[in-house]
């Protein structure tokens, strides 16, 4: 569980290359079915609000960029394993196929033609029910959806294929597919074909990120890998915290009962396609079981002392500063 708090926060445009212990845009763990279950299940109740292409992008040029995607999570994936020995990769990459092993689904080049076969591993929770829930629902979608959609199922990360470029010539880029089941209290459904800048403008305190879009951008297309954590809380460990699905918590809210959360997100660059992939991997956990430390404690209460009221309500903490850091210090 990542702790990514500094005891002074700031708004700013942090893209770090990887360190030695935090390369590899996946990673896979024991609640991958867990994850997998809950995938489905959004996809199967709101599609368009979790798999959300910008207007206009014709299938081809998404089918396109989507492989090559694929293959360098494949070519990732090979140099960094996402999981233990014994384990495959989630994706692999060949000359006419893209495979995911761990759900025995295999997608042809080019029309993504569905192959279902046995896996070759058998995970734990992954079992019979669960993987013939994948094949139906991929067998009932369009080339390009089921691509996605397989790409998707078949890791705990979410997915954005953002454009270097966008067609009227904006500098800050565009979302071309964001492919998110799990967002932190926002809705992919309203971002769709967005770029830098209005996809991080409700963001407060936002001007030194706005200010660098067009040159975060470039670097996202051209050079990287790079890895970036974001934290907030939340009133439940929902995985899911979509506004529009799962309604803000209202009232007080009482420290000890809230759960922390972090994403892991990682950016993959496509120069030859002038696009980046993003990845966003959620970890949540109960509050009290991640302040382990007085210096945990600490940073978390520098962190909520430096923070204006906008900050504060868009972390999900609510404005009640004073009791926030007097649980912090009597922790």
């Amino acid at each position: 569980m990542p702790f990514p708090v500094e005891p002074r926060y700031s708004v700013r445009p942090t893209l770090q290359r990887w360190s030695a212990g935090d390369r590899g845009h996946l990673r896979l763990d024991a609640r991958y079915p867990a994850y997998l279950g809950e995938k489905l299940r959004l996809l199967s109740d709101d599609a368009p609000g979790c798999r959300v292409p910008a207007a206009r992008v014709g299938e081809d040029v998404l089918m396109d960029a989507l492989q090559r995607a694929a293959e360098g999570l494949a070519r990732d994936a090979a140099l960094h394993p996402p999981a233990g020995p014994g384990v495959p990769a989630p994706i692999v990459a060949d000359d006419g196929h893209i495979g995911l092993p761990l759900l025995g689904v295999s997608l042809e080049r080019g029309t993504a033609r569905l192959r279902l076969e046995r896996p070759e591993v058998r995970v734990p929770g992954l079992d019979e029910a669960l993987l013939e829930r994948v094949g139906a629902h991929l067998e009932g979608l369009r080339p390009v959806e089921r691509l996605a959609d397989a790409l998707a199922l078949a890791v705990q990360e979410d997915l954005a294929l953002v454009r270097g470029t966008a067609p009227d010539g904006a500098s800050d880029g565009t979302a071309e597919l964001l492919h998110v089941c799990f967002p932190s209290s926002w809705d992919p459904g309203e971002r769709a074909g967005a770029g830098f800048v209005a996809l991080h403008a409700p963001i407060p305190d936002n001007g030194a990120l706005l200010g660098a879009a067009a040159r975060v951008v470039q670097a996202m297309v051209d050079k990287g890998p790079f890895v970036r954590y974001v934290w907030s809380l939340s009133p439940d460990g929902a995985l899911d915290r979509n506004p529009r699905r799962v309604p803000r918590a209202s009232g007080r809210l009482e420290p000890a009962a809230l759960w922390f959360r972090t994403e892991r997100q990682t950016v993959m660059p496509m120069p030859e396609a002038g696009r980046a992939l993003f990845t966003i991997r959620v970890y949540r956990a109960p509050l009290p079981s991640v302040l382990t430390s007085p210096e945990r404690r600490s940073a978390l209460a520098g962190a909520l002392a430096s923070m204006s009221e906008a900050l504060l309500e868009y972390k999900g903490v609510g404005t009640d500063r004073a009791a926030w850091i007097a649980y912090l210090e009597s922790a």
